[in-house]
């Protein structure tokens, strides 16, 4: 399936800015990308978990940024929006539809909340942490005393969440609403992992195919489909086995939650959702004083498509906008850069195929080297690019180094990177096209045994100038699977040698070799003693 994509994203976004921080990474490109000045700060929460801020600038304005919430939102709103009760109460003030519920506290004890739920309420319910995240304790659809009690237990006692909420659960489809200033500027619906069948390929051969599609889009590269006890599970209940081949056009849901991390598909269904939905979510964003921008959580009733609120987020995750497995990819980012910089809204940075090194900045910031970086500025104007091969008998560490240099000293914009023994790839570009071509002489003049071919290049590439090595082709769930296999490596030594020494420390202590204690002893002598005369 050929996805829709947004042009000047492509290669555009490294596996640094793959792993939770899409939202981030597109807003600063997009500000930077328009001029104005980007700086990375850093911060520790009290977990140790690092967080980065970052700011964008110019002569009118300063914004700050954490996500994809700027400073237009207010502290309060983001203070209720952390307080899924405070949302629900918020919601229910200003008449916008939400489930019926209401929050519990640490107090409360587990009878007098099954109590209230058979009373007030009625099953099936659904139970969830007043702040939680990304789903984690909530359990849905609660239909009995026993599974409340058990789900209750689980959610205080094994995630350690003191306060709740319980609501009545409404059976239907959730999505996304990401709405600013008054505005739905897209919708989301998420589908368990899925196949398509061709009438030809076997699950196992579609999902593998489907895997590498994913691999392809940088929301979803590192969120595969994997066969665990789920899959199994579900593909079991459904009549099928690995080798099961589908019908042509026939869809296979093999997972039963929507996760997508779990392998679940972003749908992008902005034109099919109606107007009175989408006012809903305007609403919700209202409701909530200083929200200008946020992503809604609305559930449609399965029976009448009724919309409930569920939640409302101030740092809602762009990436299922900006990369839909089906439909249209929504740039968000553009419009959050528009809402904050009007004065840079009309100003076309989509010639400027760069992009700037957000690995090396988090790294930095999360070594501690440094608290703030201020990001080098985007050159403004078109860019002259182009590639050459370097082939021949190389000295590899030496050519790279002085083509490093010449790059730095004429501020080349690019990368060097060897290909095998005999092949050296480099990438140059500047706005100045005489820049790249003395480039180009330095290149022809390395060595009368290297021989130099040229091409055009059309590609995003890196601002500044680097030296690339095999181990950046390699993306962070590569490099995890290597590392995994040597911790298991390492492991099984480890193993080998605690079970030797148990081993040896046993014989020591057996009554066998504490016998024949001399006989080692008067060996050892006879030994000293052969060696002695040979000499």
């Amino acid at each position: 399936m050929e996805q829709n994509r947004i042009q000047h994203l492509e290669g555009a976004i490294l596996n640094e800015a793959c792993r939770k921080e899409i939202s981030k990474y597109t807003i600063a490109l997009e500000g930077w990308r328009r001029g104005l000045t980007l700086k990375f700060y850093s911060y520790y929460r009290e977990c140790g978990q690092l967080k980065l801020q970052y700011s964008l600038e110019n002569e009118k304005h300063f914004h700050l940024f954490e996500g994809s919430k700027g400073d237009k939102i207010s502290e309060e709103a983001d203070e209720i929006c952390k307080d899924k009760s405070k949302t629900k109460e918020v919601l229910l003030r200003k008449n916008v539809p939400t489930p019926f519920g209401r929050k519990f506290n640490a107090e409360d004890s587990i009878d007098r909340i099954i109590k209230y739920t058979e009373e007030s309420i009625g099953y099936p319910v659904v139970a969830k942490p007043t702040d939680g995240f990304a789903g984690k304790g909530v359990v849905v659809n609660i239909q009995n005393a026993e599974d409340l009690q058990k789900s209750l237990t689980y959610i205080r006692k094994e995630l350690k969440f003191t306060e709740l909420i319980i609501e009545k659960y409404i059976k239907g489809e959730e999505v996304r609403v990401y709405v600013l200033n008054n505005e739905v500027l897209g919708v989301i619906k998420r589908i368990p992992a899925n196949v398509i069948g061709d009438g030809k390929r076997s699950i196992k051969e579609l999902i593998e195919i489907k895997n590498e599609q994913r691999k392809k889009i940088p929301h979803l590269y590192n969120k595969q489909i994997k066969l665990d006890r789920q899959f199994y599970n579900t593909i079991r209940s459904l009549g099928f086995t690995l080798d099961s081949i589908p019908n042509k056009g026939e869809r296979i849901f093999v997972k039963r939650i929507s996760n997508i991390s779990s392998g679940g598909d972003p749908i992008d269904v902005t034109s099919d959702i109606s107007d009175d939905i989408k006012k809903v979510a305007i609403d919700a964003s209202n409701a909530i004083p200083g929200l200008t921008h946020s992503g809604v959580d609305i559930l449609l009733n399965e029976e009448d498509q009724m919309p409930y609120v569920l939640e409302v987020n101030t740092k809602p995750g762009l990436g299922s906008h900006l990369f839909p497995m089906e439909g249209e990819p929504k740039d968000i980012p553009k419009a959050i850069i528009d809402y904050y910089f009007p004065e840079t809204k009309n100003k076309n940075v989509y010639d400027i195929n760069m992009f700037f090194d957000y690995g090396s900045i988090y790294k930095a910031l999360n070594r501690k080297s440094v608290d703030e970086i201020e990001v080098i500025p985007v050159p403004q104007g078109t860019l002259y690019c182009k590639k050459y091969t370097v082939s021949g008998e190389i000295q590899h560490e030496d050519i790279v180094n002085k083509i490093y240099i010449k790059a730095i000293e004429k501020n080349i914009h690019g990368f060097v990177k060897r290909v095998n023994d005999k092949k050296v790839d480099i990438v140059a570009a500047s706005l100045d096209r005489k820049e790249v071509q003395r480039f180009e002489d330095v290149l022809m003049g390395l060595s009368k045994n290297l021989y130099v071919n040229s091409d055009t290049w059309s590609a995003q590439i890196m601002a500044g100038f680097h030296i690339e090595d095999e181990i950046n082709d390699l993306n962070p769930e590569e490099l995890e699977k290597e590392l995994t296999a040597v911790s298991k490596q390492i492991s099984t030594l480890e193993r080998q040698y605690k079970n030797i020494m148990t081993k040896n420390e046993k014989i020591e202590k057996s009554f066998s070799w504490k016998c024949t204690k001399p006989i080692r002893v008067f060996a050892n002598y006879v030994k000293t003693l052969s060696n002695s005369f040979g000499k």
